[in-house]
């Protein structure tokens, strides 16, 4: 199975209209006589039987607690030529049929809204159907839609009435429906000319797909369209003034560049998307015959493999933001969709009620077609999806089911889509990528090179799910990943620990992780396979110990010894790791399984390497293979080393064995073939100073020869009779020598080669390299600045001559002072 994905971010869509300033009508001074009202605009004076207020009725957007009819007690009279804003005017609709009219808002378009209940706020959603009523001096206004039981008819029935607009005695300037007509507003209309409608008719792919009517004044710019767009959608207003002909405007809207998904033709022409809900997250998959869709935590991951079990779990969308969309599932065909009741049922509204495919032909009574995309503010490239027209029932990860939480949203209200390219990349790209080039579980080479048709096609987004399947096969099939061998390797620890290697503590005298470094020798453990499955860990010569489990550090024991201990290795699970699946590890004293909750398995917490469950994320390793290793070099031009394991030494370096000493020269010979084994201390000489690499080789045979250098693999202190000699170079020295070890500071450094001198102690050797000696004053030349060459009486060849008798190349004896 793949492992769960994680995604980059989204940005909400936006309706990109034209933004203008206010406009304003001139009012006639003169109420128009309620029995002459025709349809057209006005501004309605009213005044409160309670109180006397008086005040024009307006519209308030930004009101609180959705108070937006109102009536504003600051505007009660005209003066001669005053302009009122578009919100205090009214367009009177006047229907033959009903014998009622409607008043709409000439700024924002919102009809006078209807309630079947007394509400002071008008929150209803149903368009009032209104009249006029009269108590013989003075007119009120009346809805028709409800009525309230008040008082007894002839029968003994309560009598029933409209309610009335208006408004609390208090100063709350909102409107509200009353019982009686004896305390409700009395209103008078004036008559308001100059403006008009149009219609905007919302346009998407070239078909009509919302429409609105609004009011504009002649001669000034066209207002800003108030429709309440679906999420994600563009539309640009029309430009220019209004005029007397044109009625009708086609304004063009456009899908935002940062809508989550492609919306597919149809079932046969379709973009698939695996389909994850909640921030592991769990992927939607069909739910064939069962009564909901399980979500897990078998679907944290894909099954690619094989076509059927992944077109399970791939989904698409047709339709559009206004109209809603169809979601289909492949496996399922195209003659079901995704579906559910809108009647919500269960806990927290909606918590039993199960979203399944379902034949589109014979859906139930009630049941829902198409779904709304909202953006998510919970989870980045989120999405919440919704029942259409019903924002509130939005689908939700439900005890591990898909079901709803109608009462609001949160990340297991949030969904993301994943196409082909976007599986890839977080699938395969991880284990393709040369950075995983020698790594435990990472693809061959040459598998790579097989399938980078299909690779190249699903990184380019031109990818089919066939070709998916057949490359989950390759990355998945039992030969084409590198296996674990006897070898050398560093091992990293979980990626929730950050960029740390398994290492060794000397100091503390245990198990630690370190800064990666390319030329740490005790950052690289040979593994070897040994009896029962298991396999040996060695660095540096030592071995890890089995401790009790918890917080104990793992100590470190001589490699072979009867306390050392050996390891499962097995694959680990992502757990909060979060690393790349098929390249994790564990290393466990006790078993392979990889559900053991025993504390038996290596786990870096804390700064400190201990033994806990190998199913914890910090107890997940990388195992890479190691190739090389750095060896700098200095001004100097020579170094020591000494490594547990084999290295072929580049061009530029030659390694030498010392042979013997005498009492001012230590006598080095070069070793053959320049391949250095295991366990074997030697002088290095380079031609330029730099960093080395050195090939690590798995072939540890011991040196055939003789060498008389002492070496160390871990910080080593020198006992106080031992004459030992380190490589050194004072600022008065021509090339470096072998220095006597202090006695204040024995502590030989790990992976270096020291030298023991058996005869009478010196304070220093110089060095003879294949008969070549150095560390004796300055190298002598000839007078056209050539470097002569010089033996002494035994026939070694010295580069800097001190005073004596010594043989020159064409066999002259000469004495220098």
């Amino acid at each position: 199975m793949l492992c769960a994905l994680l995604a980059g971010g989204l940005t909400l869509g936006s309706t990109a209209l034209h933004a203008q300033e206010a406009q304003t009508v001139t009012v006639e001074q003169t109420p128009t006589d309620v029995e002459g009202l025709t349809d057209g605009f006005y501004v309605i004076n009213a005044t409160s039987a309670q109180n006397s207020m008086a005040g024009l009725l307006y519209y308030e957007p930004a009101a609180n607690q959705g108070k937006f009819y109102r009536m504003d007690a600051d505007k009660q009279a005209f003066a001669e030529g005053e302009e009122v804003a578009l919100n205090y005017v009214w367009k009177y609709e006047f229907d033959e049929d009903t014998q009622t009219f409607t008043l709409r808002n000439a700024r924002y378009g919102t009809y006078m809204i209807a309630d079947p209940n007394k509400n002071q706020n008008m929150t209803g959603s149903e368009t009032a159907n209104l009249q006029l009523a009269s108590d013989g001096s003075a007119t009120h206004v009346t809805m028709t839609n409800y009525k309230h039981r008040s008082g007894e008819n002839n029968d003994g029935e309560p009598e029933a009435t409209y309610w009335y607009i208006n408004r609390p005695a208090n100063e709350d300037p909102t409107l509200s429906w009353w019982m009686g007509i004896d305390n409700s507003l009395t209103v008078q209309f004036y008559k308001v000319d100059g403006l008009k409608d149009v219609t905007y008719k919302y346009m998407y792919e070239g078909a009509e797909k919302a429409s609105e009517t609004v009011s504009c004044v002649i001669g000034l710019p066209l207002p800003t369209p108030t429709y309440n767009f679906p999420e994600y959608v563009s539309a640009e207003a029309p430009e220019g003034n209004a005029t007397e002909d044109v009625t009708e405007y086609k304004i063009n809207c456009t899908l935002a560049e940062n809508f989550p998904f492609t919306a597919s033709e149809s079932y046969d022409n379709a973009q698939w998307y695996a389909l994850g809900l909640h921030s592991n997250p769990y992927y939607l998959h069909d739910n064939e015959s069962a009564d909901n869709i399980a979500l897990g935590n078998e679907q944290t991951s894909l099954d690619a493999s094989d076509l059927t079990p992944f077109s399970k779990s791939l989904w698409c969308f047709v339709g559009n933001p206004f109209d809603g969309f169809k979601i289909y599932n492949k496996n399922a065909g195209s003659t079901k969709i995704l579906s559910s009741s809108t009647t919500m049922s269960g806990a927290d509204n909606g918590g039993s009620t199960f979203p399944i495919m379902t034949e589109e032909s014979s859906l139930p009574e009630g049941n829902n077609t198409t779904w709304d995309i909202t953006p998510s503010s919970h989870i980045a490239n989120g999405f919440y999806i919704a029942q259409h027209g019903i924002s509130s029932n939005k689908m939700n990860l439900r005890n591990n089911k898909l079901a709803y939480w109608s009462g609001g949203a949160d990340q297991g209200s949030t969904f993301r889509v994943y196409d082909l390219q976007g599986l890839y990349e977080a699938v395969f790209e991880p284990i393709i990528a040369a950075t995983y080039s020698g790594y435990v579980g990472a693809l061959k080479t040459e598998v790579i090179s097989e399938n980078q048709e299909k690779i190249n096609a699903l990184a380019g987004g031109t990818g089919t799910p066939e070709q998916y399947v057949a490359l989950y096969k390759v990355v998945n099939g039992e030969n084409s990943r590198t296996v674990l061998t006897d070898g050398y390797y560093r091992i990293k620890c979980a990626p929730v620990r950050g960029d740390r290697n398994l290492s060794l503590d000397a100091a503390n005298y245990r198990l630690s992780c370190a800064t990666p470094s390319e030329a740490d020798a005790s950052q690289i453990w040979k593994i070897a396979a040994t009896d029962g499955g298991l396999y040996t860990l060695t660095a540096q010569g030592v071995a890890p110990v089995k401790v009790a489990g918890g917080n104990t550090p793992v100590s470190y024991t001589e490699a072979g010894g009867a306390t050392a201990t050996t390891f499962y290795v097995n694959k680990g699970n992502v757990n909060d790791s979060r690393g790349t699946e098929g390249l994790m590890w564990f290393f466990d004293t006790t078993t392979g399984d990889i559900n053991n909750d025993q504390k038996t398995a290596l786990n870096f917490n804390g700064g400190n390497v201990i033994l806990m469950p190998n199913n914890y994320g910090a107890s997940v390793w990388y195992i890479q293979k190691a190739e090389t290793i750095g060896l700098t070099i200095g001004g100097a031009l020579c170094g020591t080393f000494c490594y547990d394991f084999a290295v072929a030494l580049p061009e530029g370096l030659t390694a030498f064995r010392a042979v013997s000493d005498d009492a001012d020269a230590i006598y080095l010979e070069s070793i053959k073939g320049n391949v250095v084994p295991a366990n074997t201390p030697v002088l290095v000489q380079a031609k330029e100073a730099k960093t080395y690499e050195l090939t690590i080789l798995s072939d540890d045979a011991p040196l055939g020869e003789k060498n008389a250098f002492e070496g160390t693999l871990l910080p080593k202190a020198i006992d106080a009779g031992v004459n030992a000699y380190i490589l050194g170079k004072k600022e008065t020295d021509e090339a470096p020598r072998f220095y006597l070890v202090s006695e204040d500071d024995r502590m030989m450094p790990a992976n270096k080669a020291y030298y023991e001198a058996t005869g009478t102690q010196t304070q220093g050797f110089r060095l003879s390299f294949d008969g070549t000696t150095t560390g004796i004053d300055s190298a002598v030349t000839t007078e056209g600045g050539e470097t002569e060459v010089y033996y002494d009486l035994s026939g070694r060849r010295v580069l800097y001559p001190a005073k004596g008798i010594y043989v020159k190349a064409n066999g002259q004896k000469v004495y220098l002072k």
